[in-house]
């Protein structure tokens, strides 16, 4: 599968600088394939090797250039790049005319932004309860929700809500009657 994402999504807040060597863009590719299958996976599930098209769409703005993708594989490449393995261990490099800064504020940005879209997809597709797929349409319950590979399965809570953690943020949704549980 092509990833749903690009370079051209980092940017702002999200810019990762070197993107503009060939050898280094190259890494990155790689880098947004392997963060992009497994934040796929998070958000929907293992029920689908392949995700549906109609799933992706809530996840990508290719006008704005936006999508909780980019945000969840700008944090991990953040951590994967605050040390290098040298073969006497892990190393920070040091490059000339450069401070080593705390980051943590601007990926906490990042994750909380992403977790924050991660809601918003979660809400409309709970809204919508079956999403139209052509001749095999997806329930949100019995074919998103149930299947996620969550620590804390989805609650159904006494006001008739669902709730989900979900990327370390807590999702409640107003349960419908008309979802099988």
């Amino acid at each position: 599968m092509d990833n749903l994402i690009d370079a051209t999504y980092f940017w702002g807040e999200l810019k990762v600088t070197g993107l503009t060597d060939p050898k280094t863009l190259a890494e990155f590719n790689q880098f947004i394939a392997e963060y992009e299958a497994d934040y796929l996976l998070k958000m929907f599930g293992d029920k689908y090797p392949t995700i549906p098209s109609v799933l992706t769409a809530y996840l990508v703005d290719s006008t704005k250039k936006i999508s909780p993708i980019a945000n969840y594989v700008y944090c991990k490449y953040q951590d994967n790049n605050r040390t290098v393995t040298t073969t006497v261990g892990e190393r920070n490099l040091l490059q000339t005319n450069t401070t080593i800064v705390d980051d943590r504020a601007k990926r906490m940005l990042a994750w909380n932004k992403m977790v924050n879209m991660n809601q918003i997809v979660h809400q409309k597709l709970y809204t919508l309860g079956t999403i139209p797929n052509g001749a095999t349409p997806i329930n949100y319950l019995n074919d998103i929700l149930w299947n996620l590979n969550l620590h804390y399965k989805p609650i159904i809570l006494a006001n008739r809500s669902v709730s989900i953690r979900l990327f370390g943020g807590i999702f409640s949704m107003k349960y419908k009657e008309d979802f099988e549980v």
